[in-house]
C-alpha cells in the first residue's frame, strides 16, 4: 500500500487563475511528461475542511514531483510541486504552487473536467486521496 493522505473538502469556484496557468505551454509539457497526462484546461478548487488543513503541511514537506518555473514573454511563472492523487477513482494530481494566494484551497488537475465528469457543484463534499510517493 502506498503512503497517502486523505483530504476532505468542498468544491468551490476559484479566481480563474488555474485555467490561465494550466494552459501555459511551459507547464503543460511538464504535466504531460511528469504526470502522464495533459490536464483539462482548469483546476478543480477544493476548500479543505479545517480538520484536514494540517495535512497540507505534511504534503508540502514531502518530495512530490517538481514542476519547474519558467519565463515567457517577460513574465515569470513560479515553480510548483505536484502529487498523484485520486478523486472518486479518477486519476488526477494535486498542485501546490510555491506562490499561492490561499492555503486552504487545493487545486486538482485531471485530464477530464472533474465538475462535468463527476457532476460536481459548489458546496459538494469530496475526498482526495493524495500519494506521498
Amino acid at each position: 500500500m502506498h503512503d497517502h493522505l486523505l483530504f476532505r473538502g468542498t468544491v468551490t469556484t476559484g479566481m480563474g487563475e488555474g485555467q490561465y496557468y494550466v494552459n501555459q505551454p511551459g507547464y503543460q509539457e511538464q504535466f504531460r511528461e511528469k504526470l502522464g497526462f495533459v490536464p483539462f484546461e482548469g483546476t478543480l478548487n477544493v476548500k479543505i475542511i479545517s480538520a484536514d488543513l494540517s495535512k497540507i503541511d505534511i504534503l508540502r514537506r514531502s518530495e512530490g514531483i517538481a514542476i519547474k518555473g519558467f519565463e515567457r514573454n517577460g513574465r515569470t511563472f513560479g515553480e510548483a510541486r505536484a502529487y498523484h492523487a485520486t478523486l472518486q477513482n479518477l486519476d488526477c494530481a494535486v498542485v501546490l504552487p510555491s506562490r499561492s494566494h490561499y492555503s486552504e484551497i487545493m487545486e486538482v488537475l485531471c485530464k477530464y473536467s472533474l465538475r462535468r465528469t463527476l457532476g460536481l457543484n459548489d458546496g459538494d463534499l469530496v475526498e482526495i486521496r493524495v500519494s506521498l510517493e
